[in-house]
């Protein structure tokens, strides 16, 4: 650890010649050592966490939930900039492998959640080619979807799942390219595996498979949402969903379908609900009938969220962010139409801003999505 302090410690020096802070008042460079500070902080917990992985067997799951479209031609860019919420660009500036982004409808509601990954052209390399991962029963609709604003672009839609296997990768490996770091957290994640099927043999050989249901409980301990049971098309919100908070949305690229209800709903920082992991106690209960549960407050029975999914005891639901601020100790009640199921706990993740929960004190009045 001795290194990665002078390495911290010359990455502060050399911000601070960058920054000029040097040459302002004392006031200013108070508040810029304390944003350089939360910088030092996550290049240490990034380095950390590169390190455990390059230490840690490459296993991986199998995402047969997942599938893939491909999107390609001269307007492939440009045409899909129009449609989502984050900007294709990171993929060049920032020397991403892959973006998170969502696709939304006129009035700004979820349709799919994506991650886009981009690839050279094999027959020209200059040319770029984008895969779109999906939900496996979204995969028919969102081709319908894309095909429908393709108008006269030259484009070229193709679902390529038969060609590509899509794993989930608990670890990395050094020199791997087929590996992406998931984008929707920056650090202490995991990765995503491309590989092609006619090769996924001599791939895997000699790995290690993680039991079956892994992603799905690290996602729900994390609290990230995935797929039309967490954001139901055509009613969740983009930023109740966390999109932004997941690096899933560009608020400054420009227009595209559905953005003028996100970038008001930014701009004054109304977001009452959001997607949060629950926990639930053991009640007897098939814990999958829980998702579409009531969440009411055990003290006064008012309606305070709804279970969106669960599985094993965990589960992701839409809550009042008042009500998550109350911690562990407040008593939740997961409500069915027969009647009370069992006890649930809603928890802040550790990876949300401190002041999400703190910004919405009005929390009073109900969002329109419910």
């Amino acid at each position: 650890m001795p290194m990665l302090s002078n390495a911290l410690r010359l990455f502060s020096k050399s911000l601070h010649s960058q920054l000029g802070l040097c040459k302002i008042s004392q006031s200013k460079r108070a508040a810029a050592n304390a944003c350089i500070i939360q910088m030092l902080q996550c290049q240490r917990r990034f380095l950390c966490y590169q390190a455990k992985d390059q230490q840690s067997p490459l296993q991986y799951e199998l995402l047969n939930e997942r599938s893939l479209l491909q999107v390609n031609g001269l307007d492939a860019k440009s045409y899909l900039q129009g449609l989502i919420t984050n900007d294709l660009s990171c993929l060049d500036k920032c020397q991403r492998g892959a973006v998170f982004s969502m696709l939304l409808n006129a009035q700004g509601r979820v349709l799919f959640d994506t991650i886009v990954y981009v690839r050279s052209d094999s027959d020209n390399p200059e040319h770029r080619v984008y895969l779109i991962e999906s939900e496996s029963s979204d995969l028919a609709d969102l081709a319908k979807h894309l095909r429908r604003y393709r108008l006269r672009k030259k484009v070229e839609i193709a679902d390529v799942s038969d060609k590509l296997l899509l794993l989930h990768s608990l670890s990395s490996r050094p020199g791997s390219e087929c590996l992406v770091r998931d984008p929707r957290l920056p650090v202490g994640w995991a990765h995503r595996w491309l590989i092609r099927r006619d090769q996924s043999a001599t791939a895997l050989d000699g790995l290690q498979s993680a039991k079956t249901g892994t992603y799905r409980m690290t996602r729900y301990r994390l609290g990230i949402g995935e797929g039309p049971v967490d954001h139901p098309p055509g009613r969740a919100l983009p930023l109740e969903c966390n999109a932004a908070l997941l690096n899933g949305v560009s608020f400054n690229k420009g227009c595209y379908l559905g953005q003028e209800l996100t970038a008001r709903t930014h701009h004054t920082g109304v977001v009452r609900k959001r997607l949060a992991p629950v926990l639930f106690t053991d009640s007897g209960a098939d814990c999958a009938a829980l998702a579409g549960a009531t969440l009411i407050d055990a003290r006064n029975g008012e309606t305070v969220g709804q279970v969106r999914s669960a599985h094993q005891g965990r589960g992701l639901a839409l809550v009042r962010l008042g009500r998550i601020q109350g911690g562990p100790q407040q008593r939740l009640l997961c409500k069915l139409n027969r009647g009370v199921a069992c006890e649930a706990t809603v928890f802040k993740p550790d990876w949300w801003p401190s002041d999400v929960v703190t910004a919405a004190s009005g929390d009073a009045a109900d969002s329109r999505e419910e």
